[in-house]
Order: structure tokens, then sequence, then C-alpha cells
């Protein structure tokens, strides 16, 4: 960029990496033109969260669980405008998140309405417990310990229907369509939930790795109940090609 006036021009320019240079001359001769080098530094906001704003990010429940996808809630969480979904990548726009030490995942981060959230995968290899979390946004870095940290708490994506103020859980059949008002769940057939956190898989996956095919299935057997009875369950792991997305399949009953 570059601004003059009578007394003489100043330019600047970016280079790489945060450098760049400033240029002063005057109209009177070349030799008044000077030119330094400079670095420049900017740092973004200070995270400001606490330990309760860590959550599942399905069920929105107090918590995290290794190789479950959780959501952060706080300010000056990032310096990006509306909704960015980093797909993974453990930096995006400067912004980092940490858990006990290992980088996590990043797939969405909001800064829009007044509301600050980063979505991520906790790493798998988390010990249960508790866990420091840390988010850098730009260089201005918090860190928050006593997050709990759980084997497994299941949490059931939901979404809204259009015209419709009732939640609904994320369910589809086989036919690949969405379960809601307008398209139930027919008895007898088989039905698909999404979840994330539902615990250890076997084969165990490392961090950010995407479900397999044939599909790793979750350690602990789920039981899972409808109009309080138990239903059949049909299969219980992970979603292949997708990241921290858990799948279970159930039969509804006849009757």
């Amino acid at each position: 960029t570059a601004a003059s006036n009578s007394y003489g021009t100043v330019a600047a320019g970016a280079i790489a990496n945060g450098d760049g240079w400033f240029r002063f001359s005057t109209p009177y001769t070349a030799a008044d033109q000077r030119e330094i080098p400079f670095t420049l530094t900017v740092t973004g906001r200070a995270p400001v969260f606490t330990s309760g704003s860590v959550v599942n990010a399905a069920s929105f429940r107090f918590g995290m669980v290794p190789g479950g996808l959780a959501s952060l809630f706080g300010a000056g969480l990032s310096e990006i405008s509306g909704l960015q979904e980093p797909g993974g990548a453990t930096t995006h726009r400067g912004v980092s998140v940490t858990v006990a030490g290992r980088l996590a995942p990043l797939f969405a981060i909001r800064n829009e309405g007044g509301q600050e959230q980063i979505n991520f995968q906790v790493p798998t290899d988390v010990s249960p417990g508790t866990a420091r979390v840390e988010v850098n946004n730009n260089g201005s870095v918090t860190a928050v310990d006593g997050v709990p940290v759980l084997r497994a708490q299941p949490g059931i994506f939901e979404y809204t229907p259009a015209g419709s103020s009732t939640r609904y859980a994320v369910a589809v059949k086989l036919d690949g369509s969405v379960i809601g008002p307008n398209n139930p769940a027919v008895r007898g057939s088989a039905v698909l939930l999404f979840l994330t956190a539902m615990g250890p898989t076997v084969p165990a996956l490392a961090t950010g790795q995407a479900g397999p095919t044939p599909p790793a299935v979750t350690a602990s057997p789920a039981v899972v109940g409808l109009n309080n009875r138990g239903v059949e369950v049909l299969f219980s792991g992970l979603t292949p090609g997708f990241v921290a997305l858990n799948q279970i399949n159930i039969l509804i009953p006849e009757d």
C-alpha cells in the first residue's frame, strides 16, 4: 500500500510470514529514499471459556469422550465471521485446540449472532479422567484444566424439520430418506441412528481417521430403548468414510 502528500511518499508491503517492508521517499532526490524491513506480529483476542464450556457435540452434555466429537463454546475463540468448516485440519485461520497436549482435528468454527463455537474431535489416545483443553486464537492462548473425559457418552444428533419447532433424532431408512413427521418409520423395518462419543472401537482408530470398511464396531454392546422397551440392535459402530460418526442400526418392533 502507499500514501503520499507534498512532503513525500510512504509505501509498505508484505513479503511472507508476517515480514514486510517500509519505504519513505521525498520528492527531492533519489538519495532521500529509505527502505526499512520489519516483522509485524498480530495476535487474536484472548479465548474465554470454562471446563463447563466443553460438551458432547450431539447432546450438549457436559464432558467429552476420546474419539468423539465435542463442542466448545466461549468468546474470543477465533477472528473469523460466520461459519467455516476446516474438514479435520488441526489448525485453521490461526485457530487450534489441544486436549491433554494433543492437537485436535477441527470440523467447525463459528462466530455469528454473538455466539462463538468450535467443533472438534477429541484425540483417541486421551485417557479417561480429566484433561486440559487449550485454545489458541492467533497466538493468544487460554488453557482450562479439569474438563471431564468419559469412556463413553452416546449423543444422538438431532435436527429440526422445515416449518417445525420440534427436534427429531437424525435417523434414516434403508433407502436413505430421513425419518420425520412426514416420513415416519415403518414397523418391522430397519432404522439407522447417527451418534457420536460411543467409546472405543474394534479395531481402534487413530485420531482423524475415517471409519473403515468393513466398519469398526463398538467395543461395548449398544442397548437401545424405544417407548420404554428394548429393541434389536443390528449394528453398532463407526459410519464408514466419516470421522467420529457412530451409527446404530435397529429393528423397529412389529407391535
